[in-house]
């Protein structure tokens, strides 16, 4: 019996069609550190009009904080058809995460991880999916009990079967290229196998949450309050020289480090070369929570 088709994609694919003959579910991924990927609204609308299996994920940042990741996941994608998904890898662009993978102790990477993955399943009352893959996984993560808890999303390209990593025996998803091609969208696409039938990718994708998501936490002492429907993080205080890396959404509070005012424009630093603004050409974009 073939498998059940799914893609997964993300701001680097133009989607100029959302027809995706032979593609039965699609991921997108939702967010990263404390960022929502930038197409992810407009995506996840268009995708609501197709009949696909709809489901998200989060890029997991180890060295950013833990809550405010799955609060931002939780907040715009909370009531995403399938599970939740941890997408956990080591992107070697990223040195602050290559530096907590390889000289973080194992058992700092797997408390870390685990407590990552407890989050996740508070905030959207299902247990999370894993995306990994055999690689990364067995070097830095190992064979931990826990893993057999969580359903698993491998990765392995190229091969008869994929490789399994430590703590699973088997696969839910399997992402067996990078290189796929589809009808409508521009450039490679990832390529994903489930392992089971559509009636059965529809009925995970229709499981109610076990329990209701817990509620915020107490608001941070030092905080910015998001006015906007999308508030763009840029790299700089600046519209022209800081390069737009994400969004964030309405009513999401968020630390900052520091304000910085230009004139009568306020803009806020909230992460390493991450900036948005307060105000600007006089509109408001956020307030200041004490």
């Amino acid at each position: 019996m073939p498998y059940i088709k799914l893609i997964d994609i993300n701001r680097y694919e133009i989607v100029n069609s959302w027809a995706l003959d032979g593609i039965d579910g699609v991921f997108l991924k939702a967010s990263e550190a404390n960022l929502v990927d930038k197409v992810f609204p407009s995506y996840w609308r268009a995708l609501k009009n197709t009949n696909k299996v709809r489901g998200t994920y989060n890029y997991f940042r180890p060295m950013f904080d833990l809550y405010t990741q799955v609060f931002i996941y939780a907040a715009v994608a909370r009531n995403t058809p399938l599970p939740p998904v941890a997408d956990v890898e080591l992107y070697n662009a990223y040195s602050d995460d290559v530096t907590f993978y390889t000289t973080a102790s194992q058992v700092k990477i797997r408390a870390t991880i685990k407590a990552y993955l407890d989050m996740l399943e508070e905030q959207f009352g299902r247990t999370p999916i894993v995306y990994t893959s055999a690689g990364f996984w067995n070097k830095y993560v190992g064979n931990v009990d826990w893993a057999k808890n969580y359903k698993l999303w491998v990765a392995n390209y190229d091969v008869v079967r994929p490789q399994i990593p430590l703590g699973w025996t088997e696969w839910l998803f399997w992402q067996y290229t990078s290189h796929g091609s589809v009808a409508g969208i521009t450039g490679d696409v990832d390529m994903d196998y489930f392992s089971g039938t559509l009636q059965e990718l529809k009925l995970l994708a229709n499981v109610e949450p076990t329990v209701p998501p817990p509620p915020p936490p107490p608001m941070p002492r030092k905080a910015i309050r998001i006015l906007v429907d999308q508030l763009r993080i840029r790299t700089a205080p600046s519209t022209t020289v800081g390069k737009i890396l994400g969004y964030l959404p309405k009513d999401h509070d968020i630390d900052y480090i520091e304000d910085y005012k230009t004139g009568a424009d306020v803009w806020y630093r909230i992460g390493y070369n991450q900036w948005c603004a307060g105000i600007y050409n006089g509109y408001r974009y956020v307030e200041v929570v004490l």
